[in-house]
């Protein structure tokens, strides 16, 4: 980042030397003007963080010279550097908001070139809070685009599904769909895992590894338990709970959440229509209790009557 840069505003050359003299070595640039238009030249030119200037100057003092400069660059911090005689004047240009702050003359050095950097340091936390406030704006447009694109493409899929016939045995003649396990996952080797230890149990496993995979899967497998990471790109975990849900003929399949996430997303899921939720890491034994625990409560539901 480049070193900040402020400008000393005076009509006395040798005041503006005095102080290019003390401020030397100091960690910001220094730009000297001798009168107001001089000084509103230097602003048009480049960016400024720190505008310094007498007040008692001609042409214009240097209360008027900074409310100029608020209304040319808001961000830009205003100080005025004067003789007590003026603080009437200046007291009110404070109390407008044209002057962040008030130094006198005579000044002591060091407590001049902390009062400086004290404003730099101002003037760069609030340039970083409206940085980021435009970020997270920016974000939340995206976030609200991809989720408004999410919705839409779930109903859609929720109205094909519907209109489709699941492929198989009726789920209420299917004495075997206890067995049937849907582990989703989007990384493998935590599916190929939950698949391999739920598999020497006795259970009958298939994987996915995103949510479009495990929508597809959860017609033509018919699986009385998924379990599922809520940490997916694409379609997440709460979209697949929100669409299983959502659609008669999967209303009954029990979901087991099985995620890293913080325990208040966990409960999130839960109130989505979750039955359990285990966090990530996670015992064999407990995956497996929790496994055999749903599908025993897995009551298979009547397949709809698309007629009706």
């Amino acid at each position: 980042m480049d070193d900040p840069t402020v400008l000393f505003v005076d009509d006395e050359a040798g005041i503006l030397g005095a102080l290019k003299r003390l401020t030397r070595g100091e960690p910001y640039r220094v730009l000297t003007a001798q009168s107001g238009r001089e000084a509103l030249a230097a602003l048009d030119a480049e960016r400024v963080d720190l505008v310094v200037t007498d007040q008692r100057m001609p042409e214009m003092t240097g209360t008027e010279l900074l409310q100029k400069v608020k209304e040319r660059s808001p961000e830009t911090l205003r100080v005025i550097l004067s003789g007590y005689a003026d603080a009437a004047s200046i007291v009110e240009a404070i109390n407008r908001g044209e002057v962040f702050r008030f130094l006198t003359k005579p000044w002591n050095d060091s407590e001049l070139k902390a009062a400086i950097r004290q404003c730099l340091e101002l003037g760069s936390l609030a340039r970083q809070k409206q940085e980021m406030a435009i970020k997270i704006e920016a974000l939340n447009a995206l976030l609200s685009k991809d989720l408004a694109e999410r919705s839409q493409f779930l109903r859609m899929y929720q109205e094909v599904v519907s209109k489709l016939p699941i492929p198989g045995r009726p789920v209420d003649a299917d004495p075997d769909r206890k067995n049937r396990i849907l582990a989703v996952d989007d990384d493998l080797r935590i599916a190929n895992m939950i698949r391999l230890q739920l598999e020497k149990e006795g259970f009958q496993v298939e994987v996915a590894t995103d949510g479009f995979k495990a929508g597809a899967l959860l017609g033509s497998f018919a699986p009385s338990v998924v379990t599922l990471d809520l940490a997916m790109p694409g379609i997440g975990g709460q979209e697949v709970i929100r669409f299983i849900r959502g659609i008669a003929q999967f209303s009954s399949i029990k979901i087991l959440v099985v995620s890293a996430l913080s325990p208040e997303r966990l409960q999130e899921a839960l109130a989505l229509g979750a039955d359990e939720a285990l966090a990530k890491p996670f015992t064999v034994a407990d995956l497996v209790s929790q496994v055999q625990k749903l599908s025993e409560q897995f009551e298979a539901s009547p397949t709809p009557d698309r007629n009706a």
